[in-house]
C-alpha cells in the first residue's frame, strides 16, 4: 500500500441534517482541547512524572477506557483516548476504523488525512493500519489519530483513536 495525503477542509454538507452523536462528541471534544479538557476531565486517575491522568466525563458511543492525560504545566500537550475495539476480527477492526474515520472528516476543522499503512509498528511489534488527521497552527500541532493493530496476545485486533494537541514552540 502506499501512503497517500490529502488536504482537506471538513465541510458538513448535510444542512439541515442533524449530524450523528459521535460528531458532536467529538466536536465537543476538539474545541475542549484548546482548554485542556477542563470541561471533559473528571476524576484524577494517576499522576505521573510529567502527566496528570483523567477519566472523561464524555465517552465516546461504543467505547471504552476513554482517559484524557495533561502535562502538568497544561502547555505542553493534552490528548483524549478511547479504545474502539479490544478484540474483534481484522474485518471488524477496518469498518470501526473507517467509521470513526467517516466521523472525524465531518467535525468541520481544516486538517491533513495521512493513511497509516503498516510502515509503523505497536510496542509489540505488530504494524498499525489507520489514519491521522492533523493540524497545525503558530503554537500547536493538533490531531487525531484512529487506528488498529493486531492485539499483542495474537488474538484478534484491537482499535484505538487518539485526539491530541502538542506544543511546537
Amino acid at each position: 500500500m502506499r501512503l497517500f495525503q490529502l488536504t482537506l477542509l471538513f465541510v458538513t454538507s448535510f444542512v439541515g441534517q442533524s449530524q450523528s452523536t459521535e460528531v458532536q462528541q467529538l466536536k465537543t471534544l476538539l474545541a475542549d482541547l484548546h482548554n485542556n479538557f477542563d470541561k471533559s476531565a473528571d476524576s484524577l486517575i494517576r499522576e505521573t512524572g510529567s502527566d496528570f491522568d483523567y477519566t472523561s466525563k464524555i465517552i465516546l458511543n461504543g467505547t471504552m477506557d476513554n482517559e484524557i492525560t495533561v502535562s502538568k504545566d497544561k502547555v505542553t500537550w493534552a490528548s483524549y483516548t478511547a479504545y474502539l475495539s479490544d478484540s474483534c476480527s481484522l474485518k471488524q477492526a477496518k469498518k470501526i476504523t473507517d467509521f470513526w474515520r467517516d466521523q472525524a472528516m465531518m467535525v468541520g476543522q481544516n486538517f491533513t488525512l495521512t493513511k497509516k499503512d503498516g510502515n509503523h509498528k505497536t510496542t509489540s511489534g505488530h504494524p498499525f493500519y489507520g489514519y491521522d488527521f492533523t493540524s497545525v497552527d503558530a503554537q500547536y500541532k493538533y490531531w487525531i489519530s484512529i487506528s488498529y493493530a493486531k492485539r499483542p496476545t495474537n488474538i484478534g485486533y484491537s482499535a484505538i483513536m487518539i485526539l491530541g494537541r502538542q506544543k511546537i514552540n
